[in-house]
């Protein structure tokens, strides 16, 4: 891969109405994850992805064995203190418009909008009926698959 491309991943199409665990394994891993504002040891996290023609599937394996989980209200913001996955869609090159979601062990969602620099809305919500979290602890840490 040249420079500009090191960081693509493919989702491939599977087709099928039956998802199994047995089709994770027919999907790449990505392993290789950074927190550049951050120094020390980052968690191990497997991310997996692949689509239908109707669903794009995402799969998290998480070690993380003492996961901090923030809860007082139960409101949306306490994801962002918790331990969590993260993925972020974005429109453009400039980052004018992007959509995030951040989902911790328990399957609690924080979804937004934000540009770039760091303008986040927290009021935007990912569109009713279209996504589904079903997470899992493990001897490890946890899973995390969307849909």
């Amino acid at each position: 891969m040249d420079a500009q491309h090191e960081h693509c991943y493919t989702i491939k199409q599977i087709g099928g109405p039956e998802k199994s665990d047995d089709i994770w394994k027919q999907v790449e891993m990505l392993d290789a994850f950074k927190q550049p504002w951050k120094d020390g040891a980052l968690q191990k996290t497997h991310f997996r992805a692949f689509h239908d023609n109707k669903w794009l599937y995402i799969r998290y394996d998480v070690e993380d064995t003492t996961a901090w989980i923030f809860e007082r209200d139960n409101n949306k913001m306490e994801v962002a203190l918790s331990n969590r996955v993260e993925i972020f869609f974005k429109t453009d090159e400039l980052l004018e418009k992007y959509y995030c979601l951040e989902i911790d062990s328990r399957g609690r969602v924080l979804d937004y909008s934000a540009s770039f620099y760091r303008n986040f809305d927290y009021t935007w919500l990912w569109p009713k009926g279209q996504l589904s979290v079903q997470t899992e602890l493990t001897d490890k840490g946890y899973k995390v698959d969307l849909r």
